[in-house]
């Protein structure tokens, strides 16, 4: 596409959107390209090396393995060198190094390259994907157990923690283009301690332009539609009040984020207006 699809952009509940590698982003991207930070250079030649890391998971974009270094333990992460599904690797390799910077806690740290051009990143230990991707019974909704269930206080603190890291992406220029359960890993310590993983789709986009705002609110969709299923797990045996006040919250939220209406609210304000909620709850 040489020119932003606004007619595409335009559609009321479009939710999810993948562009990466277009020919109408390359401009701005070539603009990143000469600010962009440098990684430091993990230079084990064995984090190279297929056969000695454990594969800890693979998509269409690469493997990512587990290897030990000095310091200790970490993932790295082999992109693969054609066009995906998902789009460019190139692209989530670039995503990956902009998002080194942003010192996010919902998003895993970026710790450097190696010599081959692979993403070392922080090992995470003791986590658990949200959910099971689509089926084609669901289409286009994650699949819980029968057994998912969360804490009233696990729901809004964990739906706020994810909003804040859409805003932090969105405000630098980045659109995760896959934002769903199945692409979230949750602590098994702790629910509500939440890492947005997986850019595969991502791509780098003008935030200040007509059609960047249109992309922030097909992501804003996307975060509506799992708030809603967020809400769907909440424990079915606690405090009435309680569950619906955060049923209540989260419902309204998603309300929102599906909003048409040409003054709808961005996704830096609704993270304010959960913030408030979200301390309101905590202190209950």
């Amino acid at each position: 596409l040489r020119a932003p699809p606004m007619a595409l952009l335009c559609l009321p509940k479009l939710a999810w959107i993948a562009l990466s590698d277009n020919p109408f982003l390359r401009k701005h991207i070539e603009q990143i390209n000469r600010t962009q930070t440098c990684l430091s250079l993990f230079k084990e030649d064995h984090l190279d090396d297929p056969n000695i890391g454990e594969i800890l998971g693979s998509g269409a974009s690469g493997v990512t393995r587990k290897y030990d270094v000095e310091s200790g333990e970490i993932a790295v992460k082999e992109f693969s060198a054609a066009i995906t599904s998902d789009g460019n690797p190139e692209e989530e390799r670039r995503v990956c190094v902009l998002i080194s910077d942003l010192e996010c806690f919902g998003l895993v740290k970026m710790l450097g390259q190696t010599k081959k051009g692979s993403i070392v990143m922080e090992l995470l230990k003791n986590y658990d994907v949200f959910a099971q991707p689509p089926n084609f019974v669901t289409c286009t909704k994650d699949v819980y157990g029968d057994d998912a269930q969360i804490t009233k206080k696990e729901a809004i603190i964990m739906a706020s923690k994810l909003l804040h890291t859409l805003c932090v992406l969105h405000r630098n220029g980045i659109c995760h283009g896959d934002f769903y359960g199945h692409n979230i890993l949750t602590s098994r310590e702790d629910k509500s301690d939440v890492k947005l993983t997986d850019f595969g789709a991502a791509f780098c986009y003008e935030k200040d332009s007509d059609y960047g705002r249109l992309i922030e609110r097909i992501e804003a969709r996307a975060y509506g539609h799992l708030v809603n299923e967020i809400s769907c797990l909440l424990r079915k045996n606690e405090s009435c009040q309680e569950s619906q006040t955060i049923a209540s919250a989260l419902s309204n939220l998603s309300k929102e984020c599906h909003n048409s209406s040409p003054h709808n609210t961005n996704l830096s304000e609704l993270s304010t207006n959960l913030e408030s909620i979200t301390a309101n709850i905590m202190l209950e």
